[in-house]
């Protein structure tokens, strides 16, 4: 049996900080799991970073630096702020 911290059963409440995990699911099965190959090499990052810019929650204090931010808005096709969950949800012109 799995325990769970009492921190990590509380972030499970919390939604995503980007939209990240949202714009992959919306792909197609051949394009996330392209998607979760490339992006992380052409990011320059491991694959455990690039899981952990899928999972940051609204509450921890890190964040995504602005240039992968960037490249990140440039392969989904929409501005850096729609990346962010507060503008995501705010905005109906999602990409």
């Amino acid at each position: 049996m799995t325990m769970f911290s009492k921190k990590q059963k509380i972030q499970n409440y919390f939604a995503n900080k980007y939209t990240l995990k949202e714009r992959l699911n919306k792909l197609t099965r051949d394009e996330y799991r392209s998607a979760l190959r490339v992006l992380p090499q052409a990011l320059k990052i491991s694959q455990r970073t690039f899981y952990r810019y899928m999972n940051t929650k609204i509450v921890e204090s890190y964040s995504i630096p602005s240039d992968d931010l960037a490249r990140l808005a440039r392969y989904f096709n929409c501005n850096v702020e729609l990346q962010h969950s507060s503008n995501y949800y705010k905005r109906e012109n999602r990409c």
